[in-house]
């Protein structure tokens, strides 16, 4: 019994699928695509005017390692040098025990 329904119901479904084939029913949208606009240029992507490519850094005050009139053994150079260079970092000393 439950063939014969599975049966029936396949050949409705196939008869339907044919017919809605033969009529020439084809899928007619009843909604608008949606359209997103374009995302606008970034901000950073552009070139630099030639009053912002021509600023340099400022000129440390303090030598860096390599250059004239550091000492490598002073670590109170070194400290210098770092502090100068990033000065975001705060160099702490710790006494040996």
């Amino acid at each position: 019994m439950q063939v014969s329904r599975r049966r029936s119901l396949a050949r409705r479904a196939i008869t339907t699928a044919l017919t809605f084939g033969i009529a020439g029913c084809a899928f007619q949208p009843h909604v608008e695509p949606l359209q997103i606009p374009t995302v606008p240029a970034q901000a950073f992507s552009g070139t630099l005017s030639p009053s912002e490519a021509a600023t340099q850094p400022p000129a440390p005050d303090v030598p860096s390692p390599g250059e004239p009139g550091f000492d490598p053994d002073d670590p109170e150079a070194w400290i210098a040098a770092i502090e100068e260079r990033w000065p975001n970092v705060d160099v702490v000393v710790c006494d040996a025990l």
